[in-house]
């Protein structure tokens, strides 16, 4: 190939580059403002799930379908910083690093209505800790969970367990003093306990 011929072929190969790079990026033109008619989100999953309880959840597939259907009172955004999410603010550790204290939302709601309130945070993350599950060593810091984590029931039997309150099942650092608050005293300090709760 001569001189001028490599030219020539490097001048159309950079040429046809840029041309890709505009249409891909639509050209640089100001574009129009509106929406697409149908606003959904659809991203491809790796595998079928094996469950939607997110006590139980454990394969990649189950958590990225949880994240994307359920709240937690905290979460990461889009920087990776912990921010409200069903909690009007992130709670700061009392000095010694074992108290937290939750202030929820009044507007969250359930699919059916129902108001969220603390006494759903208690069950659910009492629940998650007796089931044992892959993430529920994220509540391993509040007090009482090495009793509830060596729960055994589960079913119909552990719902009764935890119907009636019963010791076995209740993490005794988890309280609700009113229908807003969700108080957390953990057994010793843990500097990552806020991520944890995060990332469920």
């Amino acid at each position: 190939m001569t001189p001028t011929s490599l030219r020539i072929l490097k001048a159309l190969a950079v040429g046809g580059v840029a041309s890709l790079a505009l249409v891909a990026c639509g050209g640089g033109g100001g574009g129009g403002t509106s929406l697409a008619s149908n606003q959904t989100l659809t991203f491809p999953i790796l595998s079928d799930f094996g469950t939607l309880d997110p006590a139980i959840a454990d394969a990649e597939t189950d958590t990225e379908i949880s994240q994307n259907m359920f709240d937690g009172l905290v979460k990461f955004d889009e920087n990776l910083n912990i921010v409200p999410d069903l909690a009007t603010a992130v709670p700061t550790a009392s000095a010694d690093g074992l108290n937290y204290t939750f202030t929820l939302r009044h507007d969250a709601k359930f699919s059916n209505g129902d108001l969220f309130t603390s006494k759903d945070v208690l069950y659910s993350w009492n629940r998650a800790a007796a089931m044992q599950g892959a993430y529920a060593t994220n509540l391993s810091p509040i007090d009482g969970y090495s009793t509830v984590s060596s729960n055994t029931q589960s079913g119909a039997a552990l719902e009764a367990l935890l119907e009636k309150n019963d010791p076995s099942v209740i993490l005794t650092g988890l309280t609700a003093p009113d229908p807003y608050t969700v108080k957390v005293k953990l057994a010793t300090p843990a500097g990552w306990f806020m991520t944890a709760i995060a990332l469920g």
